[in-house]
């Protein structure tokens, strides 16, 4: 693909409507396969490669953008989309004008196993029949569907000043959904999982875990309504944090919507027995799946301390949005790492008086701009001295900067993907919508 971007990058350089330009291939090979119970239904592979071209065309201050992508019996034949790119160009400046990055050095990240780049179909059957023998060892229950997918993924990138860059990552992903039975009675938990490595992938765990959570259904009854302490875990916590990624972006700060302050609090409601609040940026974690060495604009990946003791410490921020604000870029944002905190899961499930544990939302995701959060309890498990009774149905409400700075984080950290940080949190009171 390198010499084709050569070709295209020096038919560029040739035209003088374009004043900057950058160049990203892509090469995607992914393996989907598909069951229904313990019959595979479908396994296929989707294979493609697309060269995409973005120019600029500088007028003062203002520019015009555009971008065309050429599919591989185009990549000889360049020239008619470079010019009509360029007619296009020309005519719209409604860009406020920002620079490329120029060149720059990019750390080598090992983010591919030599299994799923060399022999996926392995990889998708191997995941398979451990699903199968898991799931014939079921009481009770079933498997009824799964998804496994691999991506194997080659990234190269260059622009009009000097940056070139390759690197290459492997995914591999499950989608699950466990029934379980009682006489008439069936219910099912759901999950989705995505790592870097076929052997990060917990397959028996997940798969018993969500039959376990299905058979509590059966029982289950809606919690109460009023106040009540809430333990958020596993999947759920890394969604509280959004928000806090969102106000600390360079692009929020410059449409003057960002609430946060330089060295100021970025939690609002009472502070007395929380847990600090530290969120990294980390994009050079070889394990996690939002790792790279460059970002999409070819800006160097960079370890970044947004908030720091509760307190906003910097933006994160694009080429774009940097040059704007005429700050240093740090580059997409990365992998969300938060600090643990002192309490084990099992004193935090203790609480003062009656916690609620839940494990599954509907869709559990905090308005970015507000913090605002309601969403439908799939499961939880209200503990009261000792007693364990599981719930489903009902809500709970809140808002994440008013209620994260008094949440206790727990010393068991949880990873997921691009997530790593406390695998569970204790709101003190939040409000419970139910019986």
């Amino acid at each position: 693909m390198w010499n084709h971007i050569d070709r295209i990058a020096k038919e560029l350089e040739s035209s003088s409507d374009i004043s900057q330009w950058s160049i990203t291939g892509t090469h995607n090979r992914e393996d989907q396969f598909f069951s229904t119970g313990t019959r595979a239904e479908e396994f296929r592979t989707v294979d493609s490669r697309i060269i995409t071209v973005e120019i600029f065309h500088i007028n003062g201050r203002l520019q015009g953008i555009s971008s065309f992508s050429l599919q591989p019996h185009q990549w000889a034949e360049s020239r008619p989309h470079i010019e009509r790119a360029c007619e296009y160009v020309k005519k719209l400046h409604s860009n406020r004008l920002y620079i490329l990055p120029s060149q720059q050095r990019y750390r080598k990240l090992s983010l591919c196993s030599a299994e799923l780049k060399d022999n996926s179909r392995a990889v998708i059957d191997s995941l398979w029949s451990r699903a199968s023998k898991a799931s014939s060892k079921f009481r009770n229950g079933k498997l009824s569907t799964l998804e496994l997918f691999t991506r194997y993924r080659e990234r190269y990138f260059k622009n009009s000043r000097g940056c070139a860059g390759f690197y290459d990552e492997g995914l591999v992903f499950m989608d699950c959904v466990v029934t379980a039975t009682s006489g008439a009675v069936e219910t099912e938990s759901h999950g989705e999982y995505s790592y870097r490595s076929p052997e990060q992938m917990k397959v028996e765990a997940y798969l018993e875990r969500h039959l376990q959570q299905a058979k509590d259904k059966i029982h289950a009854a809606l919690p109460p309504s009023g106040p009540c302490a809430v333990l958020i875990g596993r999947e759920s916590v890394q969604a509280l944090f959004e928000p806090f990624i969102y106000h600390s972006s360079a692009k929020a700060f410059d449409m003057g919507i960002s609430v946060f302050k330089q060295g100021e609090q970025v939690c609002t409601g009472d502070r007395s027995g929380g847990t600090p609040l530290t969120i990294v940026s980390d994009p050079l974690l070889e394990k996690a799946t939002q790792s790279f060495p460059f970002d999409k604009d070819g800006v160097s990946a960079k370890r970044a301390t947004v908030i720091k003791n509760g307190v906003f410490s910097q933006m994160w921020a694009t080429a774009e949005y940097a040059d704007y604000l005429k700050i240093a870029p740090t580059g997409e944002f990365g992998n969300c790492v938060v600090d643990c905190g002192r309490h084990p899961i099992r004193n935090l499930a203790r609480g003062p008086e009656k916690v609620l544990r839940i494990e599954e939302f509907s869709h559990f995701r905090p308005d970015p701009a507000s913090g605002d959060f309601v969403d439908e309890i799939r499961l939880g498990y209200l503990i009261n001295r000792g007693k364990i009774k599981p719930v489903k149905g009902g809500s709970i409400s809140g808002n994440v900067f008013r209620f994260l700075g008094d949440a206790r984080f727990s010393s068991e950290m949880y990873s997921s993907g691009k997530y790593m940080g406390p695998a569970a949190v204790l709101f003190p009171q939040i409000t419970v919508s139910g019986a």
